[in-house]
């Protein structure tokens, strides 16, 4: 072997070690913004005032107006508000990519598909009341099941 060939494999033989290892910590890097991610998560579901919304909505009878959730809820509405703003910005950021579609599946989408039967003609009333457009994504924002 020539000395041009042997310097030749150990470049190349250093190049795709160096490609392994960036894919490596690339991957190692996504890991861990998923478990901050998901951690993120938790924080925004493990609190008394999101638990108690959560549970209020969840005694809810479906379809109820605007105002009769309203009424029914009182004070705990601002609560409940506060939820589905996150609800809303879960589904943003999945739309946007920014956030795994499976990470929010396996973390709340029970509780978010409950809200969404629970609430969709407050939700709907609520959005023509105030003029609201519908998002980018052509729904109305919350899923469809």
């Amino acid at each position: 072997m020539t000395t041009s060939v042997i310097l030749q494999a150990i470049a190349t033989t250093t190049f795709v070690a160096g490609a392994l290892f960036t894919m490596g910590q690339l991957r190692q890097a996504r890991r861990a913004r998923e478990r901050e991610v998901a951690i993120e998560i938790l924080r925004l579901i493990h609190t008394p005032d999101f638990a108690r919304a959560l549970r209020r909505v969840y005694d809810l009878a479906p379809g109820l107006s605007r105002g009769e959730v309203e009424t029914r809820l009182g004070d705990d509405m601002n609560h409940v508000y506060a939820m589905m703003i996150s609800w809303e910005s879960l589904g943003v950021l999945v739309y946007r990519r920014q956030l795994d579609l499976g990470l929010v599946d396996d973390f709340v989408s029970g509780s978010v598909l409950l809200s969404w039967r629970k609430l969709e003609r407050y939700v709907t009333e609520e959005r023509a009341a105030r003029g609201a457009r519908r998002c980018s994504s052509g729904s109305s924002g919350w899923p469809s099941g």
